[in-house]
């Protein structure tokens, strides 16, 4: 969601542009001409910004109503515009307060629109599993115009020809104790020269360094590194 408030932050704030320049010009240059051509460049580029982030495919309630909200500052520079008259006249005041509210319509129409491109929706069908490509599983709900998007780092579901895959390969040879078992060991257990009778435990010990027992243990914990 970080992609949506970003693009809901620039739209509001080409918004808030575009209301303090229309204040500005009228207010104290008294420049029709600026009031009514400096939306046209913002909202173009709102325009822009927000074919190029979202996507017009899926279920949508309210498909193509942002346009309302495009063209809301110009209902405001529209009664504005109407404020500056020689004589007063009871009709235009009508005609600009329909003006002021159309202005605030088209504000809620495109702040809907918003939520209804950032509303999480169920895919109807699973994203195949392309190299490169975007997936997620299809229980998942995700909004239905940023599903471009959305970039996950997912393992594969199944591996491609001549691939292995080591976190299976190790869980396997945890689950059967590392490829060794009890006939294995015996089978691959180097022959042991006897000892002569006379020689006794103790020298044993001291020409191996260790205990015959503590010997026997340090052999077991190394033997799954001993399988080539």
């Amino acid at each position: 969601y970080a992609r949506i408030t970003m693009l809901y932050g620039v739209v509001s704030f080409l918004y808030a542009v575009t209301y303090y320049t229309v204040g500005t010009a009228i207010a104290e240059l008294r420049g029709f001409w600026v009031m009514w051509s400096v939306p046209v460049v913002f909202a173009t580029a709102q325009a822009l910004i927000f074919r190029l982030d979202t996507l017009r495919t899926g279920n949508q309630w309210l498909p193509n109503a942002e346009i309302l909200g495009h063209l809301a500052p110009f209902f405001a520079v529209a009664a504005c515009t109407l404020e500056y008259r020689y004589w007063y006249s009871q009709a235009q005041v009508a005609v600009t307060w329909g003006l002021v509210f159309a202005c605030y319509f088209g504000h809620l129409i495109m702040a809907l629109r918003m939520l209804d491109l950032a509303w999480p929706i169920q895919g109807a069908q699973e994203l195949p599993e392309e190299p490169g490509k975007q997936w997620w599983p299809l229980s998942w709900k995700v909004p239905g115009g940023f599903m471009k998007h959305m970039w996950l780092i997912t393992p594969p579901k199944k591996l491609e020809d001549d691939q292995n895959c080591l976190v299976h390969e190790m869980e396997n040879l945890r689950a059967n104790g590392g490829g060794i078992s009890a006939s294995s060991c015996r089978r691959r257990k180097a022959p042991v020269a006897k000892a002569p009778a006379d020689m006794t435990e103790e020298a044993t010990a001291e020409d191996t360094g260790v205990a015959p027992l503590l010997f026997d243990m340090r052999r077991s914990k190394d033997l799954p590194w001993r399988l080539v």
